[in-house]
């Protein structure tokens, strides 16, 4: 239900969630949740990817609007490459982010104006900002998980202005357009919640978000100037203490890849219990990539519950040519953000093929068989305890 808010009301009624850093007090704030039979992961991917101008009556509120004001229509599919991607092209910017469970984002506006200019603001400059008649608005997309697969998802909007002149134009400007804005957030959660629970378990996200794949990683630093670059990201609910072990036991002939085992364990399934055997690793150890390999991977970089580098050098204690770094990071407790990221230097020809056709062909086999190997991860970490294996 929308509501106008006293700003001790917004700031009582939100605890301690992300879009209180940036916006504590608010003039208007909306509110709107569904349950959704899903997992949070499954919600948050299907948030962020959402088509608002699927539903013919959001078009409609679009063009309305833009007619009122006497502005240049939207585009014909404005969110057809999803919600947040959108979002951001035209002005918005992502402010804070917990991967898989909580998006915030924010923009400086004069949306009483015809053809509106979004403005972002860095995160920690938007608080502050002071600009006279405009106003900062933030959303959310929350994705709350209260079962194994039940999720509330939550979507909140606040807006403050910067004076009393912004004040002044946003309330005419809400008198008109407020209960279309409203009307677009009853509609969304409905078909959200029919396009979340129609997904596939496999439909699980392995895709890495913006900032994980250019930030700097464990191991990035082996191989100087890389030929290519890959990087995955998996939300585990499960802390990094308990996903570690997994990645300790790795190995063809040891407790398995997790993939496809009839390609790299030798037909042999991968362990579904925790090795007690397999433990206790060292720089050096080999972790074979194929049943009796001697060569790949070697354990180059390591910090338990944190971070595996793996790595192959053509000669004995040479540099690496490829190196695949695993990295644990807890975006809140008990929740794990697994990343794992690729890097092939020069010479990287594997099985004799040529440079530029295994440049081309790598980064296909690998996220086929990466996809595989961290979903498994992921549902044994997930999966309710069980002994370790005798």
């Amino acid at each position: 239900m929308a509501t106008v808010a006293t700003p001790q009301a917004v700031a009582a009624a939100a605890g301690a969630r992300l879009i209180d850093r940036f916006m504590p007090q608010a003039d208007v704030t909306e509110r709107h949740e569904t349950l959704v039979r899903a997992p949070a992961e499954v919600v948050f991917d299907t948030a962020q990817k959402f088509d608002l101008q699927s539903i013919p009556i959001i078009r409609a509120i679009f063009w309305l609007r833009a007619k009122i004001l006497r502005a240049a229509p939207p585009p014909p599919r404005l969110f057809a490459e999803g919600l947040v991607a959108e979002t951001t092209a035209i002005g918005w910017g992502v402010l804070a982010l917990r991967p898989g469970r909580e998006l915030v984002a924010g923009s400086v506006t004069q949306p009483w104006k015809g053809n509106v200019v979004f403005t972002p603001v860095a995160p920690d400059r938007f608080a502050a900002f002071s600009q006279p008649d405009r106003v900062k608005i933030v959303w959310t997309l929350e994705a709350e998980p209260i079962g194994p697969a039940l999720t509330r998802f939550r979507t909140e909007t606040r807006v403050v202005a910067t004076d009393e002149a912004g004040r002044k134009h946003f309330r005419r400007y809400w008198r008109l357009f407020g209960a279309g804005i409203v009307l677009i957030r009853w509609l969304l959660l409905p078909a959200l919640r029919r396009e979340a629970e129609g997904r596939r378990p496999h439909a699980r996200s392995v895709r890495a978000d913006p900032g994980e794949r250019t930030r700097e990683l464990p191991g990035d630093d082996l191989i100087a100037a890389p030929l290519g670059v890959v990087t995955h990201a998996i939300t585990i609910r499960r802390p990094p203490h308990d996903v570690w072990p997994w990645l300790a036991q790795m190995g063809a002939g040891r407790a398995g890849w997790y993939s496809y085992d009839f390609i790299d364990n030798g037909r042999q399934p991968s362990a579904e219990r925790i090795r007690p055997e397999l433990q206790s690793i060292a720089v050096g150890a080999l972790f074979p990539a194929l049943p009796g390999a001697t060569d790949a991977f070697h354990v180059l970089q390591y910090e338990p519950d944190h971070s595996l580098v793996l790595g192959w050098a053509p000669r004995p204690r040479g540099a690496p040519v490829t190196t695949w770094a695993l990295v644990l990071e807890e975006p809140e407790p008990g929740c794990t953000r697994l990343i794992e990221r690729g890097r092939v230097g020069s010479p990287y020809r594997p099985y004799g093929l040529p440079q530029w056709f295994a440049q081309r062909l790598a980064p296909l086999a690998h996220a086929v068989m990466v996809r595989k190997h961290m979903l498994g991860i992921a549902r044994r970490a997930e999966a309710p305890a069980v002994l370790p294996a005798r």
